[in-house]
């Protein structure tokens, strides 16, 4: 039986389960880049977020979702 995987709503909250070097290197990017992605300063394209998905949980669409909410204004 497959371990169930807990959901996190955030990339930020994900990040206080783990490092974000650690994270950095399940996906092949740089722990700055990881920082990035925290604090929202950076997007993922698609391919990432949904490698970010795959890893940690957090749904591709709430790693863009800001971008969706700064258009509508």
């Amino acid at each position: 039986m497959a371990a169930v995987r807990p959901k996190f709503r955030t990339l930020a909250k994900y990040l206080e389960t783990t490092t974000q070097d650690a994270l950095a290197k399940k996906l092949g990017v740089s722990r700055s880049y990881i920082s990035f992605l925290a604090s929202g300063k950076r997007q993922p394209g698609l391919k990432l977020a949904l490698r970010i998905e795959a890893v940690t949980g957090v749904p591709a669409e709430a790693l863009v979702a800001h971008e969706r909410e700064a258009v509508a204004s």
